[in-house]
């Protein structure tokens, strides 16, 4: 006979408390002495715990997110805030990758018919000018002056 399982019900429920916490799930692995190795054979074939495992995510974000938050607020010093800011964005971003209320809210498709118009209005402030004249000759060639600003 081989070694007994560490698989227990209670040492489940363990971890994916103290995921639901804000822990990670290598973190809380760690504190019930499971390896990331065991824990990824037990999600594997068991869609019920991997279905845990993502809602207490969900759930560990919120404090998680506080958490940063209180660092934020609570930094001594630029080197704290920094540290805090850094883990703020950091939380920030994996709430936007778990939680829909944090996901950005996608640009719609907009349907045009008829014809597009782009272009310029003339400015009623601009005072007009005299065409300005460059005189492009090179040596030894006639000269071939080009007028820009005019209208032809």
């Amino acid at each position: 006979m081989g070694r007994p399982s560490l698989r227990t019900p209670e040492r489940v429920q363990a971890i994916i408390d103290r995921v639901r916490l804000g822990a990670t799930l290598q973190a809380a692995c760690k504190t019930e002495n499971v390896s990331d190795r065991t824990m990824r054979e037990w999600r594997q074939g068991d869609e019920e715990l991997e279905a845990n495992i993502f809602n207490a995510r969900l759930a560990g974000i919120w404090p998680k997110l506080e958490e940063a938050e209180d660092a934020l607020r609570n930094a001594k010093d630029r080197d704290a805030a920094i540290i805090a800011d850094k883990i703020a964005n950091h939380t920030r971003w994996l709430a936007e990758k778990l939680l829909a209320a944090f996901q950005p809210v996608q640009k719609s498709e907009v349907e045009h018919t008829g014809p597009m118009v782009i272009g310029w209005q003339p400015r009623l402030d601009v005072v007009e000018q005299s065409p300005l004249t460059i005189d492009y000759a090179s040596p030894g060639s006639s000269s071939g002056a080009v007028e820009l600003g005019s209208d032809g």
